[in-house]
């Protein structure tokens, strides 16, 4: 079962948060618009990695494989953008160059705003560093998602993907993570962590089964405890089972159930 790594530690989350929010002067922007094509790919391997700032994903791309708009106050991190296609098969990457290396200052700015197309399957390996990510892949053809955070806060929307692997490393900060709405297969996930909170928003109908290994407190309102498992009443009852471990220190997990 593949594992969903969560280190939060809320000290240095605020820090970074705060240390990036700072507002930058209006002369001192640059944006950069930049559409990616799909060229015929009936499937796209994905990595985006942004080291620090604030990022914005979503679908509704509708003739583009990508729509960003990247919007800084250092030229120099201008995100590097490639896609190349091979037999159908494409592989888009979209990095932040330097790395780690990014040191930003009071007034300083990294935001980036993906929509990405609904209709193509897509892998997806994402790294963010430390700012803001608000991650909203509803109804997207996703099949894979890797998702490596840094520190700050951390939203991902997945809800009716139907996504049968995921992977998530997150790290100083808070993550809430919505799997809820119909699930057309199963759902393999894990989850590691350390200090923080985790939010889950699981669905009602579909099975759920979560196993939650560490110190941490644990809320399971509407879930109950069967043979060390958190499990929902559709547990056993659907064709489709969404089965998740949580590995984390201290901290708390929230298993939430969708209205």
């Amino acid at each position: 079962m593949k594992k969903i790594n969560v280190l939060c530690y809320y000290l240095f989350a605020s820090i970074g948060v705060a240390f990036l929010s700072s507002p930058a002067t209006a002369q001192s922007v640059k944006k950069y618009t930049q559409n990616v094509e799909p060229q015929g790919a009936t499937s796209v391997q994905m990595q985006f990695t942004q080291s620090a700032g604030t990022l914005k994903m979503s679908g509704g791309a509708t003739t583009h494989l990508m729509e960003g708009v990247f919007t800084m106050t250092n030229q120099a991190w201008k995100p590097e953008i490639s896609f190349t296609n091979q037999n159908n098969k494409g592989t888009l990457i979209v990095k932040q160059p330097g790395g780690k290396n990014v040191n930003m200052d009071d007034g300083d700015s990294n935001d980036w705003q993906v929509r990405l197309n609904n209709s193509i399957p897509m892998d997806m390996e994402l790294t963010v560093g430390a700012g803001q990510s608000t991650v909203d892949l509803r109804n997207t053809k996703l099949s894979k998602l890797h998702l490596k955070a840094g520190a700050g806060d951390f939203t991902v929307n997945l809800a009716n993907t139907s996504v049968p692997t995921l992977d998530i490393d997150a790290g100083v900060g808070e993550m809430k993570l919505d799997l809820s709405g119909k699930w057309s297969n199963n759902l393999e996930a894990e989850i590691n962590g350390g200090i923080g909170e985790i939010t889950l928003k699981l669905p009602r109908k579909t099975g759920v089964r979560v196993k939650v290994n560490g110190l941490g407190s644990i809320g399971h309102e509407g879930f109950k405890k069967e043979e060390g498992y958190y499990v929902n009443e559709s547990y056993k009852k659907t064709s489709s089972t969404l089965q998740i471990e949580i590995n984390c220190g201290l901290g708390s997990v929230n298993l939430e159930l969708e209205k």
